[in-house]
């Protein structure tokens, strides 16, 4: 039995073992890469496209240098308007992200993806060892499907704003994370907001929804 879980604030989950939704065909149409250069390339190439596209990721590891973008902004819904960017690891194979470089950075400079933008859908990939969140989801209708987030130095997947943002009402909503689990996140500069002091791995959870969140995202499974 499937159940949605509605989350209008934070929450920490080490993992969740869900069941896999029916895998969806690759269009024909779509770009195959082999490494974090081409990757950045193609998603950099659709995200002036209304029409969507296909990114497949080859089996391997990619070696992140800075943060992957996915910024193409719609606004508010409008249904029928516009097509999905898939960004998908090649089904059946292993695909890792992996931000060491970015290790040391704990700030938004150092997420390992950063969706801005809206209706994006990242399926099969594994982020880890990025040096703030592995995935922030701040835009709109986006999906995050059978994906781990795992050894990155502050919330392994959140959704939300950067701190002190206002939300005009629909940036950060209707997002869904299927199938995802997060954990062995560790922020080693924690500091406690009580005390001042270090408070190492204080501050990185498996999942978040919190810094002014839009309605409407759900965790499920």
């Amino acid at each position: 039995m499937r159940a949605a879980l509605f989350i209008p604030c934070f929450i920490t989950v080490l993992s969740l073992f869900l069941s896999v939704s029916p895998g969806a065909a690759v269009p024909a149409s779509a770009i195959y890469v082999s490494d974090f250069q081409h990757l950045d390339e193609a998603v950099r190439a659709l995200s002036g496209s209304p029409k969507g596209g296909t990114v497949i990721l080859k089996a391997g590891r990619y070696l992140g240098t800075q943060t992957l973008l996915l910024n193409r902004t719609l606004g508010k819904a409008q249904p029928g308007s516009n097509g999905t960017i898939n960004v998908w690891a090649e089904p059946g194979k292993a695909v890792v992200l992996d931000f060491s470089a970015l290790r040391d950075v704990d700030n938004a400079s150092g997420q390992g993806i950063t969706i801005t933008g809206d209706e994006y859908h990242l399926k099969g990939l594994t982020v880890e060892k990025a040096g703030h969140f592995g995935i922030h989801v701040r835009g709109s209708r986006n999906i995050i499907e059978n994906c781990v987030t795992r050894y990155n130095g502050n919330t392994g997947l959140q959704i939300g704003l950067l701190s002190g943002a206002t939300n005009s009402g629909y940036l950060a909503s209707d997002n869904s994370i299927l199938n995802c689990d997060s954990y062995r996140n560790f922020d080693p500069y924690a500091i406690r907001s009580d005390t001042g002091k270090p408070a190492p791995g204080n501050d990185a959870d498996g999942f978040g929804c919190r810094s002014n969140p839009g309605p409407g995202n759900r965790f499920e499974g």
